[in-house]
């Protein structure tokens, strides 16, 4: 899932995802509330998909909506470090 977001091209360096593209709010946010229910703490890579969203959604209004869902969904009490890069 998390080419759907961004992806580190060797080159080109970060390339955001189709779902920049959405223009919809409400359904951008619906993704985003597909991947906080699907990014279960048991799964061995929640992270990494976690990490693939913060990046695309850094500086919108979107960031602040998954920062709250991560918090009272996974129960994070502090963000995770959305520099690092997908499959890191």
């Amino acid at each position: 899932m998390c080419p759907c977001f961004i992806v580190d091209h060797p080159t080109k360096g970060k390339i955001l995802g189709p779902f920049t593209k959405i223009q919809h709010l409400g359904l951008r946010r619906l993704f985003l509330e597909a991947v906080l229910a699907t990014a279960s703490p048991a799964q061995a890579n929640h992270d990494v998909l976690l990490k693939a969203v913060l990046r695309a959604v850094e500086g919108t209004p979107e960031e602040t909506f998954l920062q709250e869902g991560m918090e009272f969904l996974l129960g994070r009490t502090k963000p995770i470090d959305a520099n690092l890069g997908c499959g890191e």
